[in-house]
């Protein structure tokens, strides 16, 4: 089945009525970063750095993405490119869900909108608690409960190898998990506590004695094993950043419960079930706009937002000993990616491996001083959210 930018729209606009809302009702969560996605398209930088701001109410895409096409052109969609197309339309409507469900939380935790929300630990356990139950939030509606429902390379192109977003689970593996677990069930209100309690937990009841044999069958879970951790530690990262100090939440905080949060679970449970399943999605809509004074820091930066001065001033003399390669890699690519991308001309991806694993940052300069900056941006938020 061939595709352009407007048949592909109104085939999901069909089939996921939810993709409609987000893109049609809700397109004031969308802003464009002057980033060139040619970079990361190409291979030459390892992660794509458009970031998420889940705090400000932002879902970022830059320049030259699929997505952009999506929005503001009527193209022809190559087939080799229509994975692309769906991966991030759909990693908008994922991350809407997370910015929804930490709106319905701070009715549960105001005190996550005060200003000095970073000075106190419990209130930093709270705000870490909604985050990570927010991203439950955004797996089940759109992974469990939409997309293992649906095979893409039989419906829309046998070309297209797109799964889900977070999990490799689909619906034709019900049978095999319920070899092991003959309770287990997805498409119904209850999976929402199971899945909290493997992501809070990394304890997925029914599948905590697998042998090696039951857990190659189990594919999706090996992964959901380790998503649950990797979150964890992200968001304490994050927030610890946050807070300026390293040091206040260990990924353990976020095992903590009690019955507040306990009827959170179980209210958002009901509600989201309610409103996938009988798509009401008008339950979705966005009240609050929360923008915090947030510190800087390379991992989570945004460099449209850094002048001349400040790489005459600070970036030349970053202490870079201080900096773990995985930083470096993430400010190589944050700085990189607000150049224009001329593929002729670009750096090779190993150049740039070089560059990070030297963390040779007057290298990174002299290259960056022959390229041409995109446009000045507008609208955005200094601070950005971006998992690796």
């Amino acid at each position: 089945m061939n595709f352009t930018t407007s048949s592909l729209r109104q085939y999901l606009y069909l089939h996921f009525p939810i993709v409609e809302y987000v893109f049609e009702k809700n397109k004031a969560v969308l802003t464009k970063r002057s980033i060139d996605m040619n970079w990361f398209y190409n291979g030459i930088i390892p992660v794509s750095v458009s970031g998420f701001n889940p705090l400000g109410s932002q879902i970022f895409y830059g320049k030259n993405s699929y997505l952009e096409k999506f929005l503001e052109e009527e193209i022809e969609i190559h087939p080799n490119e229509i994975d692309w197309y769906l991966y991030e339309i759909f990693f908008v409507v994922h991350d809407y869900m997370h910015i929804w469900a930490i709106d319905q939380l701070l009715n549960f935790f105001p005190q996550c909108t005060e200003k000095n929300l970073f000075d106190d630990v419990d209130t930093l356990n709270d705000l870490a608690f909604m985050l990570l139950l927010s991203e439950v939030v955004a797996s089940i509606s759109v992974d469990w409960w939409m997309l293992s429902k649906f095979d893409f390379a039989k419906d829309l192109d046998s070309n297209s190898k797109f799964r889900c977003l977070t999990t490799s689970f689909k619906m034709s593996d019900i049978t095999i998990a319920r070899n092991v677990y003959a309770s287990f069930s997805v498409q119904d209100e209850n999976f929402f506590s199971w899945l909290t309690k493997g992501y809070f937990y990394n304890v997925f009841k029914g599948f905590e004695n697998l042998n090696k044999e039951n857990s190659n069958n189990l594919h999706w879970l090996n992964k959901e094993l380790k998503y649950g951790i990797k979150q964890r530690e992200l968001l304490a990262k994050w927030i610890n950043f946050l807070s300026n100090d390293l040091s206040k939440l260990q990924s353990n905080s976020f095992n903590y419960f009690n019955e507040e949060r306990s009827n959170c679970v179980n209210y958002m449970a009901s509600l989201l079930w309610k409103t996938i399943n009988e798509s009401k999605f008008e339950d979705l809509q966005i009240s609050f706009t929360n923008s915090i004074p947030l510190p800087t820091d390379v991992n989570y930066l945004n460099f449209e937002f850094i002048d001349a001065s400040f790489f005459t001033d600070h970036i030349r003399v970053i202490d870079i000993n201080g900096i773990s390669i995985d930083n470096f890699a993430y400010l190589a690519s944050q700085i990189i990616s607000i150049q224009t991308c001329d593929i002729h001309n670009a750096i090779s991806p190993e150049t740039f491996d070089k560059i990070v694993y030297a963390k040779d940052l007057k290298f990174l300069i002299k290259i960056l001083d022959e390229m041409k900056p995109l446009d000045e941006p507008t609208n955005l938020s200094h601070h950005l959210f971006i998992p690796n």
